[in-house]
């Protein structure tokens, strides 16, 4: 009843998770994604209840209602009613104030990891393959982010070019990333499930050239778990 809303439309964020290990547990978040907006003001007006177009932001379902929705005509052919995890930064950081890395990102990252680790033991595992999960986050008014869903299969449609920029990329860094994994590993065997405290490494590309190993695709960021401490380390 209490999301948080931008210009009066609910929103809900996108993320996309890369799972290349169950156990061990090795997870990478995309740090682009969606913002996507549903394309009527909300309202709690109980005769609008089943008015899905002010209720739900998903995009297969707001296509149908571009034409009512109150933004330039440029961002609808660009994005319809979604924008990107760097516009939606932007807005937070300069419009609202509102600290997105320390605020909402960190959140985000946590309820990402943990429930990961919460199915981790019902996770199928095949160590030839990896997954791609599309996780549903909203925000709510007090800023605190909460887990609506998570996709198994998400849609790589591309309906806008917003689309093109953000899945074409994801696509091409999950497959680097996999390759990249085998090829290097990036952490050594202690990187395993010994307890329920989280370390979040953020990994840069820049920094792991050498002669034997191949760049990890940048845009993603390293979710592990350590034992007995936590801690954030940017590498």
């Amino acid at each position: 009843k209490n999301p948080m809303l931008l210009n009066g439309y609910k929103f809900d964020l996108r993320i996309y998770v890369l799972v290349t290990s169950v156990n061990p547990l090795e997870v990478f978040i995309y740090k682009e994604g969606f913002g996507r907006f549903s394309t009527q003001p909300y309202t709690l007006d109980p005769t609008d209840k089943a008015n899905k177009y002010i209720h739900l932001t998903n995009v297969s379902i707001n296509k149908y209602n571009l034409r009512n929705y109150d933004c330039d005509a440029q961002d609808r052919i660009y994005g319809g009613s979604k924008v990107s995890l760097a516009t939606l930064r932007k807005t937070f950081t300069e419009d609202l104030a509102i600290d997105w890395d320390g605020q909402i990102w960190t959140q985000i990252r946590q309820v990402c990891l943990k429930a990961l680790v919460a199915a981790q033991n019902d996770i199928q595992f095949n160590p030839c393959c990896f997954d791609l999960y599309g996780f549903d986050v909203i925000i709510d008014e007090d800023m605190k982010c909460w887990l609506l869903e998570i996709n198994s299969s998400p849609s790589f449609a591309c309906d806008t070019l917003l689309d093109d920029m953000i899945k074409q990329r994801l696509a091409e860094m999950g497959t680097q990333e996999k390759a990249t994994r085998f090829m290097h590993p990036l952490l050594p065997n202690q990187y395993i499930m010994q307890g329920s405290i989280l370390s979040v490494h953020v990994i840069d590309a820049r920094e792991l050239r050498g002669p034997s190993s191949r760049r990890l695709a940048n845009g993603f960021v390293r979710l592990s778990i350590e034992g007995q401490s936590a801690k954030t380390q940017t590498v």
